[in-house]
């Protein structure tokens, strides 16, 4: 037992230290990784679907995967970055793939990864694409890593292409407007495809507009009424997106409505018990995604403690201008090289500044000494993935795209 965890933790280690490749946007490296694996994104009997989107997009694929999985077929879903585990990035019917699965896949696309010399994100990809193949799944939920285009996902023909609300966030790789940044992720568009997007105004215009070029079907959507077990009130335009993508797959109505009520996707308004105090944890980490969840807290009339901790390459301004009515604030740092440091985010807000997550939480358990406030963990994935790996006494390996 003690080997194969050492061969495990060395195959992850192997894994991991592809991030000093960084990200290339592309799609020529990734072509040639799945040619040497034998194209497991073209093997027929899977139905594909793709996503992408500022926010949502996450949500809406494991709503996707629950109202599948509901229906009685077998569910391969992709998506990034992870809370807690790379695992966690590849899953069949809500199943993480389990670790002796992926040190296999490691050492098998290692020698090809080695001599193409692809990124993290690209090998985790095609590892996706060769187990749900491998494992014969009816359907492969896929969503984009960052944009659209040149995005590693963007290599197989999916049935159904997913746009969920699109904002500004990644300005300085996808563009500095919102609809150059449309324009990026309208290319996983595909030729007489079926679209279903939540967007409108000029966004959907440049949706549109594509659609009629690649003669896709779109369909539009805005809110639905249907019950779901994922807190917000943004949460509705994503449960009109799954209800409208079941119905293209000729799903059921009550078996798409069962589903929704039994989504599991963790840190998205998610509440949580912990050394007797109440917490909330949401993973909004840009502007779009600060503005909903500010609404949504304004609704809870429980006083609150809120920790904030960002990546720096966020309009950490603007973000944190949208949580003025919050009297609590401690800023911290997630244990990532991209975080931002706290004596930055409280130039833009006033709080209280610790060096690191369990400061913060070591801090508003004093300040909650009576066990009457909410505590609010949010601004970065990353901080999110963070704490549930505390609670869960297990080290969080903090990795983006």
């Amino acid at each position: 037992m003690t080997q194969d965890l050492d061969e495990l933790d060395e195959q992850l280690q192997q894994l991991y230290n592809l991030k000093a490749r960084g990200m290339k946007l592309g799609l020529e490296n990734m072509k040639k990784l799945l040619a040497e694996l034998g194209n497991p994104h073209q093997r027929k009997g899977i139905t594909f679907i793709h996503a992408t989107g500022t926010n949502g997009k996450g949500s809406v694929c494991a709503m996707l995967s629950s109202i599948l999985k509901t229906a009685g077929y077998k569910v391969g879903m992709f998506t990034s970055p992870h809370l807690i585990r790379v695992n966690e990035r590849i899953k069949i019917n809500d199943q993480e793939i389990d670790d002796a699965m992926l040190c296999k896949y490691i050492q098998k696309v290692r020698p090809f990864v080695d001599a193409i010399g692809n990124t993290f994100f690209e090998t985790i990809n095609a590892i996706a694409f060769q187990y749900f193949a491998d494992q014969k799944v009816d359907y492969a939920i896929i969503e984009v890593g960052l944009g659209g285009t040149y995005d590693s996902t963007n290599v197989m023909v999916p049935k159904i292409a997913v746009l969920t609300d699109i904002g500004l966030d990644h300005m300085h790789i996808l563009g500095d407007t919102v609809e150059k940044i449309t324009l990026e992720k309208c290319g996983i568009i595909k030729e007489r495809i079926d679209v279903v997007t939540s967007n409108d105004h000029a966004v959907l215009e440049i949706i549109k507009k594509t659609c009629e070029q690649k003669h896709a079907r779109l369909h539009i959507t805005t809110a639905s009424a249907i019950p779901t077990n994922l807190r917000g009130e943004f949460q509705k335009r994503n449960v009109a997106i799954a209800e409208k993508v079941a119905a293209l797959l000729s799903i059921q109505k009550s078996t798409i409505k069962q589903g929704l009520l039994d989504v599991n996707w963790p840190g998205r308004m998610q509440t949580i018990n912990y050394e007797s105090h109440t917490f909330l944890l949401d993973c909004a980490h840009n502007q779009p995604a600060f503005a909903e969840l500010a609404k949504e807290l304004r609704k809870i009339p429980q006083k609150k403690i809120v920790i904030v901790g960002m990546s720096k390459d966020k309009d950490i301004k603007t973000c944190l201008g949208y949580l003025g009515d919050e009297k609590q604030i401690i800023f911290t740092k997630a244990n990532m090289e991209r975080g931002a440091e706290p004596e930055e985010l409280v130039q833009y807000q006033k709080g209280v500044i610790t060096r690191n997550l369990e400061e913060a939480l070591e801090k508003a358990r004093e300040l909650d000494s009576n066990h009457e406030h909410l505590i609010v963990v949010m601004g970065s994935i990353f901080l999110v993935g963070e704490f549930l790996g505390i609670i869960k006494q297990e080290k969080s390996v903090l990795i983006g795209y």
